[in-house]
């Protein structure tokens, strides 16, 4: 029976929406539920992480920062991970899973909590199976992500299967913007391009899709998901990119998109097909 249950939380976990249920926390300790923002007819449902100290009237006692929009926490996750990844040995291993379900697993596995405040995020890393992951001694590991890991990363050795790394950030979105401790201007503009591989190949895979629907190459998505050998859900959320707007889609080319929009949680992003509705979904 218990095994029956965490293979049900497990495939739960993998199906849903959201990156973070069971790992994100307040400052106070607190569960940070996955919520939704009310049905309203013709208008998106954004995504958001909730203190239990709010869902359960009990604010007194909720941290500093209680509600927090999931796309900008998700990217500032996955883009942490992907360093803690590469610093590890695990580079290839992260990179070359199936972001809709084996990289919530590997998340799973190497992040055991993520506490958020108003000032500050702090990951809880599992050192033990990360260097087992990367084929490397618990020790070594803990000394390469203490000398190596980008600054301002504030790092501690809590036990000896874990390690503590407090980042300085705002996670709260103000007016639209997004950024972390200690950037340059560039940080709130990304005057500085950056060209995102896996997001661009994305982009060019649901232009194509689109263009063999239009022209009667294909008829259903889980055709495309046939020729492609690629689960019809997977394919669908990408098909989706086809149809941003085309400022949106020449901004990921020439690199010029936020650092907070990443292709992992932007195919977790229920995007409305209204263009204006896009960009405030994506807090442009």
């Amino acid at each position: 029976m218990d095994a029956n249950a965490v293979t049900i939380q497990r495939a739960r976990t993998i199906d849903s929406r959201s990156l973070l249920p069971g790992l994100i926390f307040d400052d106070q300790g607190n569960a940070m539920t996955p919520q939704r923002s009310s049905f309203k007819p013709g208008k998106p449902r954004y995504r958001s992480y909730v203190s239990q100290a709010i869902l359960q009237h009990r604010r007194h006692a909720g941290g500093s920062l209680m509600r927090v929009s999931a796309l900008p926490v998700e990217d500032f996750v996955l883009r942490h991970i992907t360093q803690i990844a590469d610093l590890s040995g695990c580079k290839s291993l992260w990179e070359n899973a199936n972001a809709e379900t084996d990289q919530k697993v590997l998340l799973r596995r190497w992040l055991r909590r993520l506490a958020v405040s108003e000032i500050s995020a702090t990951f809880i890393i599992d050192t033990k199976a990360l260097a087992e992951d990367g084929k490397l001694a618990g020790a070594e590991l803990a000394e390469l992500l203490q000398t190596r890991f980008p600054s301002p990363a504030e790092i501690i050795t809590q036990v000896p299967d874990a390690i503590r790394i407090t980042i300085p950030a705002r996670l709260k979105i103000r007016s639209g913007a997004h950024r972390r401790e200690r950037w340059d201007a560039g940080g709130w503009t990304s005057a500085r391009s950056y060209i995102d591989k896996s997001l661009l190949s994305a982009l060019a895979r649901a232009n194509r899709w689109r263009r063999m629907l239009e022209v009667g190459e294909v008829n259903t998505v889980d055709q495309i998901a046939r020729l492609e050998d690629m689960e019809r859900r997977h394919v669908q959320k990408t098909l989706r990119l086809a149809f941003l707007a085309p400022d949106l889609q020449q901004m990921f080319v020439l690199g010029r998109q936020p650092p907070t929009i990443q292709l992992t949680a932007l195919l977790e992003t229920d995007l409305p097909l209204l263009w204006t509705d896009q960009r405030a979904a994506l807090g442009l």
